[in-house]
C-alpha cells in the first residue's frame, strides 16, 4: 500500500471511530440522580397529592422516563413522563408506596435510578372519642359559665403533629389545640347562647390534615334564668316573745329545676319586745337552680302583742300557746335564777349561742306541767321537784330546773345551766321522778272530784231535785 492509501485510509478510520463515538455517547442511556419527594406534608407522610422529582443523568433532554411504584413491596404500576422536572403523584390510595425512575432514549437504550425513594399515604381521619366519665351528657350550665371538656383524639399513622380540635356549639366554634393524644379545655365558651338543649360537635385533624369528626353524641342544657325564690313565714303574725318559721322554698322557669341540696334551710325567729311587721334578711333565703343561678327572697312576719293571733284565717282566729316571755340572760342563767310564771308563759335562755324556751302548759295546786324547746320536752313535776334537760342533743344535761311552789295561779321556778354527762341511771332517775309527779296530779284531780261531796251548796242543789222529783210524781198522781 503506497503512502496515499495509507494516508486515506487512516483519515477515513479516524472519521469512522470518532462517527462510532459519537453514537455511543448519544445512544447510552444515564442514569436519573437526586430522586425527591416534593409538597409532601412530612419526610415520611402525605395525605396522597405530591410530585416526585430527578435530575437528568445527563442525557438528551428528550429522553424519555418511566416510572415504577410499588405499594408495601408489591408492584403497583407504572407511569411515563418525559420531563425530570417531576411526576404528579394523586388520587392513590392508602399505603406506603416506593417509587422507581427509568431513563430510556430512542434506541430504547434504559437504565434504572440509582436510588429509590418512598412516600407513606395516609387517607384515615384520625378518631374523636367522648372517654370515659370526663362529662356529663345534658350537662346544666347558664351563659355566664364555662364549659370543661376532655377529648381523646388518636391517629395510627401519620399522627397528630400539629393537630387542634374545633368545638362547636350552635356556631360557636372555638379551637383547641391537641396535645399527647387530648384536647382538653375548661373554658369553653357558652356566652350568648340561649336557653335550651344544644348538640356539642368535634373535629380534629391529623398530620397530613385528615379530619376525623364527632357529631351530635353529647348536648349541654343551657338555662341562664334565675329561679324564683319565696320565703314565708308561719305564723305570719306572732306575739311578743314567740316564733315564727320561715321557709325557703322556689321554682324554676329554665327547666333544669331546683337544686333542693342548696336550698336555705328553714329559720326560726324569735320576735323580741319590739311590736310591728318586720323583713327577714335576703341571706335567709336562696334557690338555686340546677345550672347554678341563684335568687334570694324576703320574707315578713308582724309582732302585734302578747295576746297576738295568727290572722293567717279569716274565719277563725287561733289563739298564741305563749302569751309573754321573760329574757334570762347569760349570768343569771349560769349562777341560777327564780321566776314566777303563769300558765302560757315562759323564759327565754341561751345554750351555746342558741335559744332555747322553758314554758309552763298546765298547773295544779301542786303539780306543774312544763315544756322545754327547741325540740319540745314535756315533764311534769311535784312542788320540790327537780328535773334536768339536755337541749343541745349531746348526751350532756344542760339545764336544771326546779319547782319551788305554786302561789297564786303562777309557778314559782329556778333554772340554772349545768353539763353534766347523761347517764343510764340518771335517765332512770329522772323518769322515776316524772312517774312520781303524774300519779301525784291524778291524785289531785281525784281529791279535787271528790271533795264536792263536803261542799253545802251540792248538799242543797240535791234536796232541790228530790223535792222537785216527788212533786212532780205527786201532781201527775192527781
Amino acid at each position: 500500500m503506497n503512502k496515499k492509501n495509507f494516508n486515506l485510509f487512516f483519515s477515513s478510520a479516524v472519521v469512522l471511530i470518532v462517527i462510532f463515538g459519537m453514537y455511543f455517547v448519544w445512544a447510552v442511556a444515564l442514569p436519573p440522580t437526586g430522586l425527591i419527594i416534593w409538597e409532601n406534608v412530612t419526610p415520611a407522610y402525605d395525605e396522597g397529592s405530591f410530585f416526585v422529582n430527578w435530575t437528568s443523568g445527563g442525557q438528551n433532554e428528550s429522553s424519555n422516563y418511566t416510572i415504577y411504584f410499588f405499594a408495601g413491596n408489591i408492584y403497583n404500576g407504572t407511569d411515563e413522563n418525559n420531563s425530570a422536572t417531576g411526576y404528579s403523584v394523586s388520587g392513590f390510595s392508602e399505603a406506603n408506596y416506593t417509587f422507581i425512575i427509568e431513563s430510556w432514549n430512542a434506541t430504547g437504550i434504559t437504565v434504572n435510578s440509582t436510588t429509590n425513594i418512598s412516600m407513606y399515604v395516609d387517607t384515615t381521619a384520625p378518631l374523636v372519642n367522648w372517654t370515659g366519665d370526663f362529662y356529663e351528657n345534658l350537662t346544666k350550665k347558664s351563659n355566664t359559665d364555662t364549659l370543661t371538656l376532655n377529648i381523646s383524639v388518636g391517629d395510627a399513622l401519620s399522627g397528630l403533629t400539629g393537630s387542634y380540635c374545633v368545638f362547636d356549639i350552635n356556631n360557636t366554634n372555638e379551637t383547641v389545640d391537641a396535645s399527647s393524644g387530648w384536647c382538653n379545655t375548661t373554658q369553653l365558651n357558652l356566652t350568648n347562647l340561649v336557653d335550651g338543649n344544644y348538640s356539642i360537635d368535634i373535629w380534629a385533624n391529623d398530620t397530613v390534615n385528615n379530619v376525623g369528626v364527632n357529631l351530635s353524641t353529647m348536648f349541654v342544657w343551657m338555662d341562664s334564668t334565675a329561679p324564683v325564690a319565696t320565703f314565708t313565714c308561719s305564723p305570719s303574725t306572732i306575739g311578743n316573745g314567740a316564733d315564727t318559721i320561715c321557709t325557703c322554698t322556689g321554682t324554676d322557669t329554665g327547666g333544669v329545676g331546683v337544686n333542693d341540696s342548696l336550698t336555705t334551710a328553714a329559720v326560726t325567729i324569735t320576735s323580741n319586745s319590739t311590736f310591728g311587721t318586720f323583713t327577714t334578711g335576703t341571706n335567709n333565703c336562696t334557690i338555686t337552680d340546677n345550672a347554678g343561678n341563684t335568687h334570694n327572697a324576703t320574707g315578713t312576719y308582724t309582732v302585734a302583742s302578747d295576746a297576738a293571733t295568727d290572722r293567717g284565717s279569716s274565719s277563725s282566729k287561733t289563739p298564741m300557746r305563749w302569751t309573754g316571755t321573760f329574757v334570762i340572760n347569760e349570768e343569771q342563767f349560769s349562777e341560777g335564777n327564780t321566776k314566777q310564771v303563769a300558765v302560757n308563759k315562759r323564759l327565754r335562755f341561751k345554750v351555746k349561742n342558741i335559744n332555747h324556751h322553758l314554758g309552763i302548759l298546765e298547773l295544779t295546786g301542786t303539780t306543774a306541767k312544763i315544756e322545754v324547746s327547741s325540740t319540745p320536752q314535756e315533764a311534769t313535776l311535784s312542788v320540790g321537784d327537780t328535773r334536768k334537760f339536755d337541749v343541745s342533743e349531746d348526751g350532756y344535761y344542760d339545764l336544771v330546773v326546779t319547782l319551788n311552789s305554786i302561789l297564786e295561779g303562777k309557778a314559782d321556778l329556778t333554772i340554772k345551766y349545768i353539763s353534766e354527762l347523761i347517764t343510764t341511771e340518771s335517765e332512770v332517775g329522772e323518769q322515776e321522778k316524772e312517774d312520781a309527779a303524774e300519779v301525784a296530779e291524778s291524785e289531785e284531780e281525784i281529791q279535787e272530784s271528790s271533795s264536792i261531796f263536803k261542799k253545802w251548796w251540792f248538799w242543797l242543789v240535791v234536796v232541790l231535785i228530790v223535792v222537785g222529783i216527788g212533786y212532780y210524781v205527786k201532781k201527775n198522781k192527781r
